[in-house]
């Protein structure tokens, strides 16, 4: 492992033990998911740190009552790390908390999140449904950020790269079940309590069929909008563009899709629910569209991880670099990630894949002694 790279951390058993395991094996790292959500809770919403805790009490009992191991494994995670629960389900909740309270209508001006890419088997070298993704936001989380494996006694083993200290986020399961996601800004948001993402996410993750991982966004009592991608190991590839009043399905087109942090359904437009979180989300999944188009039917994995490199528009590119002086609330790159499904693996580059090569990791099953250091082969670092 690079100096750089994230850590890699396996964690096994029950809720409870997962939990501690991850706030034990990654304490520093929580602490600084912690620090920097304290103080964007203050600088972004206005909210002390009483007043985040408070909020993020709500959240835990309704969390308790539709997910209680899930809390489980929060309150695990705050055992081994030194923190209370209330300040693990704060920063799993920094969407809700962070946006929520903003007046209805008004983007934040810092969201900046994420350009994703998915592949369908007819549309890959390989016959396999691929899954990648850049997220792009603050800078300051490169020092927090971890690769978590998964063995879980009460559902599918997964994998998965996630601020640590929180429970949900991008990655896939023994199941052939993946997800990545996408911050979207709506009129709706912040008009009612809600299911937090990372809770979303975790609930796809934690599914072994594929309707139930759909059921996790659709059922879900959404108060933030998101978008996310579902795929499954036998091509099916559904993008659910997610307000707090409805869901838009938005599938592949000649095997390829491609999105980044505005609404794009037909049926969104009409209804002008949509707000953009910053202009260059309209050129980036169309960046990555252009790219990767001509290879229909011989995408493979490098061709991804090189469409993820894109600097058109640079700063504000694909591959996003930080603007600004430094100590401002900068956004990046933080991690670039690219799933093959089929051979169950997900290679993980530690910041803007331009200058960071990526990783291998696996199912904690089938780990070995850990994720190996292998470099896959296609895009160098800079």
């Amino acid at each position: 492992m690079g100096v750089d790279d994230y850590p890699i951390i396996t964690v096994r058993d029950g809720a409870y033990e997962r939990g501690r395991q991850h706030g034990e094996q990654a304490r520093d790292r929580v602490g600084r998911t912690v620090e920097i959500y304290r103080a964007a809770f203050s600088n972004t919403a206005g909210l002390s740190w009483p007043d985040a805790l408070e909020r993020a009490a709500g959240f835990a009992r309704v969390i308790g009552t539709q997910d209680p191991a899930i809390l489980e494994e929060m309150r695990g995670i705050g055992d081994g790390a030194g923190f209370s629960l209330e300040e693990i389900v704060a920063v799993n909740c920094r969407t809700e908390i962070l946006y929520g309270g903003r007046k209805r209508g008004i983007p934040d001006p810092t969201a900046h999140e994420c350009t994703t890419i998915a592949v369908s088997p007819w549309a890959s070298a390989s016959g396999t449904t691929l899954l990648g993704k850049n997220w792009d936001w603050k800078a300051a989380c490169r020092e927090s950020v971890i690769v978590l494996q998964v063995a879980q006694d009460d559902g599918p083993d997964f994998v998965m790269t996630v601020e640590a200290g929180m429970v949900g986020r991008d990655g896939f399961n023994a199941a052939g079940i993946a997800i990545c996601g996408n911050l979207l800004r709506s009129v709706h948001d912040g008009g009612k309590p809600g299911d937090p993402v990372p809770i979303i996410r975790r609930r796809a993750l934690n599914s072994t069929r594929l309707d139930a991982a759909f059921g996790a966004v659709l059922d879900a009592n959404r108060s933030a909008s998101t978008n996310y991608v579902i795929a499954h190991e036998s091509g099916v590839i559904v993008d659910f563009e997610a307000s707090p009043e409805q869901v838009y399905p938005v599938y592949p087109e000649r095997g390829l899709l491609t999105h980044s942090n505005h609404f794009t359904a037909v049926a969104a437009q009409v209804q002008g629910i949509g707000l953009l979180t910053g202009p260059d989300t309209l050129y980036r999944h169309q960046r990555v569209r252009d790219l990767l188009e001509p290879k229909i039917g011989q995408i493979t994995v490098e061709d991804v991880q090189q469409a993820l490199t894109d600097h058109v528009g640079y700063p504000r590119s694909v591959c996003r670099h930080p603007e600004g002086p430094e100590g401002t609330d900068q956004t990046m790159s933080i991690a670039s990630v690219v799933i093959d499904l089929g051979a169950r693996v997900m290679y993980v580059a530690s910041g803007p894949p331009c200058s960071h090569p990526f990783r291998e990791v696996r199912l904690p099953a089938a780990a070995g002694e850990g994720a190996r250091d292998a470099r896959h082969a296609g895009v160098a670092a800079g």
